[in-house]
């Protein structure tokens, strides 16, 4: 119990750095978007005034779309970050300390589901017996906060995008098998 409490505990500070990394450059996008804008507004005016060439406010408005677009493709994978980090660790945390009995209740199917979530590279049989290549980003984590290499505290959460990206995935898998678990 208190390993999983741990672990949504560093989740949650490490989501929320990342979350005001996220804001920071959220914020510069849209600041440049906003001065971007007033360039256009500053050239058409020019232009409306005789002082800038009709060949050159094309070229100048077609640059400035452009460099507009690709402000808006960075701003896109950022505004897709966003995510509710508490609801997406119930689940998880529902599955963590009941993933054997949803083993035990659930189809064939959504077994090979489950295996998947927590050997993500599969497992094989050999003539010794059952082998995988290793846990999952999630489970490696708290296989480490139990096993902790070094006693200078908490060990450090190791990369945190496969462990957010797994979790969400985790997130949008048992939504519907919620209530069998």
């Amino acid at each position: 119990d208190g390993v999983i409490e741990i672990f949504k505990r560093i989740v949650i500070a490490k989501y929320r750095s990342r979350a005001n990394e996220l804001d920071q450059d959220y914020s510069h996008i849209r600041q440049q978007l906003n001065l971007l804008e007033e360039k256009r507004g500053f050239i058409i005016k020019k232009a409306m005034e005789g002082v800038v060439e009709d060949d050159d406010l094309k070229a100048e408005l077609k640059l400035i779309k452009k460099q507009k677009l690709e402000y808006k493709k960075q701003s896109k994978p950022i505004i897709d970050k966003e995510l509710n980090i508490d609801a997406i660790l119930e689940y998880a945390e529902s599955f963590i300390r009941t993933v054997e009995k949803c083993w035990y209740d659930a189809p064939f199917k959504q077994k090979l589901v489950y295996q998947k979530m927590i050997y993500p590279k599969g497992i094989i049989y050999l003539n010794t017996g059952f082998r995988t290549a290793g846990l999952s980003p999630t489970f490696q984590y708290l296989h480490t906060l139990t096993h902790p290499k070094n006693t200078n505290g908490e060990p450090s959460l190791p990369s945190f995008e496969p462990i957010i990206t797994e979790l969400q995935d985790w997130y949008q898998v048992l939504q519907p098998v919620y209530a069998v678990c």
